[in-house]
């Protein structure tokens, strides 16, 4: 099967480039519980190594992880991301993974979903190269390589992959003064850098 099938299309039949079916009541930008979040992370971190699922902190949870150790206190949401080469296998344990209770709830063609779980949601950004070999996300190009060779931080007990240079990264998503904690939205999504 052809991995770069969209994920609407191939998880739940829709033709369209976009899915939606956020639960009544779910409110994808508030603020997360933190203890919900760590068993969530953890939780699927467990099915996805077991099966050989690459995957790697991304943007606001890279942020905390690095600078705070820990999520950062304002964040929404768990941010992460995988290889478009290893969405076939996350195909593959979704079923494992919607019994231990997570929902795909938001997908964005081949590039972009998001998981529930207790109300709790983590966002997944699919990386792919483009024709000039760029790393590209679903709205985003980042200028330079960081996930070819990935990094390891220890995050929550556990080990997780992280985006080599990451200093790198962190500037070129939030600008040189990542190192500031902004309380605002603003200050965990990635902001374009000139």
């Amino acid at each position: 099967m052809n991995s770069k099938l969209n994920i609407s299309q191939r998880l739940f039949g829709h033709r369209g480039g976009d899915f939606k079916n956020i639960p009544k009541g779910i409110n994808l930008c508030s603020k997360m519980n933190p203890l919900i979040a760590k068993e969530n992370l953890l939780l699927l971190k467990s099915v996805l190594d077991k099966n050989d699922v690459k995957f790697w902190l991304m943007f606001g949870t890279c942020l905390g992880a690095v600078r705070e150790r820990d999520f950062i206190a304002w964040d929404y949401d768990i941010d992460l991301s995988m290889f478009l080469s290893d969405l076939e296998k996350f195909f593959a344990v979704y079923p494992e993974l919607k019994k231990l209770g997570f929902e795909i709830i938001r997908a964005l063609n081949f590039s972009f979903f998001t998981l529930l779980r207790k109300r709790e949601n983590l966002d997944f950004y699919v990386m792919y190269r483009n024709s000039k070999g760029d790393w590209r996300g679903p709205t985003f190009q980042l200028r330079k390589d960081y996930f070819s060779n990935l990094d390891e931080i220890s995050f929550l007990g556990e080990k997780f992959l992280i985006p080599n240079n990451v200093s790198d990264f962190l500037s070129e998503c939030y600008g040189h003064n990542w190192r500031t904690p902004t309380i605002s939205r603003a200050g965990i999504l990635p902001q374009p850098q000139p």
